[in-house]
């Protein structure tokens, strides 16, 4: 008598027990893993039923089903083994350079592991043994975990109710709020590239005391290099060696408190009532999508947009709620905004699908000019609000940095590309309105270095201002550009 073949349900099941065992301190609910057991326990039975209907052997059809699986859910590990390897320079950062390699490499292994399990007499057996070894780990870590809660039954916390209970050193030092917004252009390039006129929010903030360089340019063209750079208050010296936060090291030598937001999907699920909604637009969910093939269509079609929201949307909650707290403090907020995914329209209403840039695989989503600039005006609108807020509940003026990493990321002509992709918009609130501790071609690397030398007498060198270009594809490769554009 041959053994029933389980080993699909189980193929089936390891990415929502890997998931969930990798996040069980983090689920807040059990409901979205239990909805997708079941929808895809029931969706493998069908299929089960389907081919061996079609096939008349039980034992080929699941065969080929768990083959379907492994393609099926192999994607998002494929995908982050291959952009560890660097071809020449050349990383494969984009879905349009990864698929076809993915596709062409299961053919091939699917070939030769139709031709090893048809040749197997106990193959049944064989995959059920596989698919059980594969899934035992993640049920051991869930299994210990629930021991390990009932015992101990701890206590969760919300970051910021933890901050609030935290005593801090009173002292003049200034609050510290570092606020990136994830690809804001400047506002030259706003009106060339864009045909935007920001001077409207430019005005507004000129008026609240704050100082805008009119020539700031990022160090680097893109968030993995400008960030780590800026905090680091240096050059990157090795992309094998991650630079020391430098910022954050001071600042906490001086007492403060070190506070970090940052809007990259972070939020375990979404606040809603509807679970159908909680369901689909779940972190779960969304991880779950991204680590099948089907994420190649995610991305072309935005299907990852409403968490996107949400965490954008918190992040301005969060600022809100944290300026609330007693001094000394740093905040360092990295919203994803006006980068797309777009999001917004120019109210914060929910946008429609852009078509023409969802169907063509040689554009990305920055190419949606009329959805950056509507993102853009939405969040202009936002960072009012945060700074009406911040210097309501200020009890000491504050420092205030607005800056983006970087500029947007077109496809257009070299030339123009660089200068879009290293043009940023920068501007800086200063206490006693100290605003001639600025220049007009200050690069993030000096940011703090001025910063620290005016109101901490640190003593710091200032740098050359230098700024390097590369490609997405070929992030360490870059060339120096400084001097070559204002």
């Amino acid at each position: 008598m041959k053994r029933y073949p389980f080993h699909p349900f189980l193929f089936v099941l390891f990415p929502i027990f890997s998931i969930l065992a990798k996040n069980i301190s983090e689920i807040d609910t059990l409901v979205v893993p239990l909805f997708w057991i079941i929808l895809l326990s029931f969706i493998v039975l069908l299929l089960q039923w389907f081919l061996t209907y079609l096939l008349k052997d039980k034992q080929k059809s699941s065969n080929i089903l768990s083959l379907f699986i492994l393609f099926f859910f192999s994607y998002g590990a494929f995908s982050a083994i291959l952009m560890k390897f660097k071809f020449g320079e050349f990383i494969f950062v984009r879905n349009f350079h990864r698929f076809p390699v993915y596709v062409m490499l299961f053919i091939f292994l699917g070939y030769l592991y139709i031709k090893i399990i048809n040749k197997l007499k106990n193959s049944t057996e064989f995959l059920n043994f596989v698919s059980l070894i594969l899934i035992l780990p993640s049920l051991l870590k869930i299994g210990m975990h629930c021991i390990n809660f009932y015992i101990s039954q701890p206590k969760e916390q919300l970051e910021y109710n933890r901050i609030v209970k935290s005593d801090f050193k009173k002292s003049n030092y200034p609050d510290i709020y570092y606020i990136i917004l994830d690809g804001y252009a400047r506002e030259d390039t706003l009106k060339e590239i864009f045909n935007y006129d920001n001077s409207e929010f430019i005005q507004y903030l000129k008026n609240k005391g704050f100082y805008i360089p009119k020539f700031s340019k990022s160090n680097y063209a893109m968030t993995g290099l400008s960030i780590p750079s800026s905090l680091a208050m240096d050059y990157l010296k090795s992309q094998n060696i991650k630079p020391p936060n430098k910022v954050k090291d001071f600042l906490i030598s001086y007492g403060y408190k070190y506070i970090e937001k940052s809007s990259f999907f972070n939020q375990p699920y979404l606040r809603e009532k509807n679970y159908y909604i909680k369901i689909l637009y779940s972190e779960f969910s969304q991880i779950l999508l991204k680590i099948s093939i089907l994420d190649v269509l995610a991305n072309r079609f935005n299907l990852y947009g409403e968490i996107c929201r949400k965490d954008i949307l918190d992040s301005f909650k969060y600022l809100e709620k944290v300026s609330k707290i007693s001094g000394p403090k740093f905040v360092y907020a990295h919203i994803l905004a006006p980068h797309p995914p777009y999001v917004f329209g120019q109210n914060g209403e929910r946008t429609k699908l852009n078509l023409g840039v969802s169907f063509n695989i040689y554009k990305t989503f920055w190419d949606n000019k009329e959805g950056y600039i509507n993102q853009l005006i939405f969040i202009n609108k936002k960072v009012k609000e945060i700074i009406e807020i911040i210097l309501k509940n200020s009890s000491t003026q504050p420092i205030i940095i607005l800056q983006a990493d970087h500029g947007p990321h077109l496809e257009i002509d070299y030339e123009k590309k660089v200068k879009t992709a290293l043009r940023i918009f920068t501007a800086f609130y200063l206490p006693n309105k100290d605003k001639m501790i600025m220049y007009d071609t200050i690069t993030p690397v000096n940011i703090f270095r001025v910063l620290f030398n005016h109101y901490f007498n640190a003593n710091m060198e200032i740098l050359k201002d230098k700024i390097y270009f590369s490609l997405n594809e070929m992030p360490y490769k870059y060339v120096e550009v400084t001097g070559k554009f204002d």
